[in-house]
């Protein structure tokens, strides 16, 4: 997951990461949320 869209993310959602860890663990996440979304696709 990019990191830098992440953070263009939770800037314009109001919610700036406290630091690099908390930016990490959201674009991980979000990463997470992309492969579920991936696997509920059919014929992939």
């Amino acid at each position: 997951t990019d990191a830098y869209a992440t953070f263009k993310g939770m800037l314009e959602d109001g919610n700036p990461p406290d630091n690099f860890d908390a930016l990490l663990k959201e674009a991980a996440a979000a990463g997470k949320r992309f492969e579920t979304s991936l696997e509920a696709v059919p014929d992939r």
